[in-house]
């Protein structure tokens, strides 16, 4: 059985100070906001192991703001169980594919884009 250790407490303290970010995005929102327009074009945004809507709701409000049609995976909290999530992304793409006539992106962060290139893997022409 493999031993799995707690974070450092150094590693504890960085998670804790990751807001201190937020102001080098805000003075890198010109550059941000400059970048290609999305026109419509669907997206789905997976988020990383124990993570939800929340965890990727900046990225996909960014999103949004470039102009992308942008859905967050809505399965809830990404519970780690890959082969299940696997055939409900292949699915929700197909079915949003379909209804749109046009290929979808998928963009997951950590776990979520494990499961966005395996589903893209899956279905590459969607």
């Amino acid at each position: 059985m493999r031993d799995i250790r707690l974070p450092s407490d150094l590693s504890l303290v960085n998670e804790m100070m990751s807001w201190l970010e937020f102001p080098t995005l805000a003075a890198q929102m010109p550059c941000l906001l400059s970048m290609s327009r999305g026109k419509g074009a669907g997206v789905f945004v997976l988020p990383g192991f124990g993570g939800g809507d929340g965890s990727t709701a900046p990225l996909r409000h960014y999103l949004s703001l470039l102009g992308y049609d942008v859905s967050g995976w809505s399965k809830g909290t990404n519970n780690g169980q890959v082969l299940d999530l696997l055939d409900q992304m292949r699915d929700a793409v197909k079915e949003e594919s379909e209804l749109t006539g046009d290929k979808i992106t998928l963009i997951g962060w950590s776990l979520g884009g494990y499961i966005a290139r395996e589903v893209a893997r899956e279905i590459p022409n969607v």
